[in-house]
C-alpha cells in the first residue's frame, strides 16, 4: 500500500513534497493485525494530528484510485480496506519515523525529546503546506 500511497502523494502534491511528507513506509503505517487476523487502526503517539489527518485522507485518495481506476479487487485485498476503526489502540512502543517536518509530530512528542534525540530524529522544518494539502485531500480525487 505505501506505493499506492506514494504514488498519489506525488500527483497530488507533487514528487518533492511527497517524498517530504513520505520518505519511507514506517511513516504512514498504522495498521496492525491482531490475533485474529483482524486489522485495526492505530494511534501512534509521535503524530501530530494533522498529519494523521494527512495521512488518512492520502488512504483515501488511494483507495478510491484503486477501486475506481484500477482494479476493485485489489482494492479489497488492501489492508486499509479491510482496517477497522471501531477499536483505535494507542500505540506508545512505535519508534518515531526519522526526517520528517517538526509539525508531522505531536508538539508534546516534540517537547519531551532531548537535544540527542532530536538530531537522531533527523528534524525538518514545518511544512507549510501540510495544513492546506489536509484540508483539499478531503475533497479531491486522485483522478481529477
Amino acid at each position: 500500500m505505501f506505493k499506492n500511497h506514494l504514488a498519489t502523494a506525488k500527483r497530488l502534491v507533487g514528487e518533492d513534497l511527497a517524498n517530504r511528507l513520505l520518505p519511507k513506509i514506517d511513516c504512514c503505517s498504522d495498521t496492525e493485525e491482531d490475533n485474529e487476523g483482524k486489522y485495526h487502526s492505530v494511534l501512534l503517539f509521535w503524530r501530530s494530528e494533522i498529519y494523521s489527518k494527512f495521512l488518512h485522507n492520502l488512504d483515501n485518495n488511494s483507495l478510491n484510485y484503486l477501486s475506481e481506476m484500477k482494479n476493485k479487487n485489489q482494492a479489497k485485498r488492501s489492508v486499509e480496506y479491510d482496517r477497522s476503526y471501531d477499536n483505535v489502540v494507542p500505540d506508545y512502543e512505535t519508534k518515531a519515523c526519522e526526517s520528517l517536518p517538526v509539525n508531522c509530530y505531536c508538539s508534546s512528542f516534540i517537547q519531551k525529546l532531548t537535544w540527542t534525540d532530536k538530531l537522531i530524529l533527523e528534524l525538518k522544518p514545518n511544512e507549510e503546506k501540510l495544513e492546506h494539502l489536509t484540508k483539499n485531500l478531503e475533497t479531491t480525487r486522485w483522478f481529477e
